[in-house]
């Protein structure tokens, strides 16, 4: 019985913490990711052999798409690092900006 309430109380923490990562403020910094990895998968392809209009093409469907993503990025560590302990993980990501 005691082996199946410590069983239970470790899944129970582990899904709480997965559920903080993913609803909390490491997953909103993923999310931002996810967007960025999205705009790089939509990109026309681009050839490192290619000159010309292919590079300018690919360069400006990136800066189109991932330029917004990226100033949405920055504001949000701005508003989050005051709140944040400088000392943590977040803390040190969000002070590397």
């Amino acid at each position: 019985m005691r082996c199946t309430r410590r069983l239970a109380w470790t899944i129970t923490a582990h899904s709480d913490e997965r559920r903080l990562f993913r609803d909390g403020r490491p997953g909103q910094a993923l999310r931002f990711f996810e967007q960025l990895y999205r705009v790089e998968r939509q990109a026309p392809e681009r050839n490192p052999r290619r000159r010309g209009n292919a590079r300018s093409q690919h360069r400006r469907f990136r800066q189109q798409h991932g330029v917004p993503i990226l100033n949405a990025l920055k504001v949000w560590l701005g508003d989050i690092v005051a709140s944040v302990l400088p000392d943590s993980k977040l803390g040190n990501a969000v002070s590397y900006t």
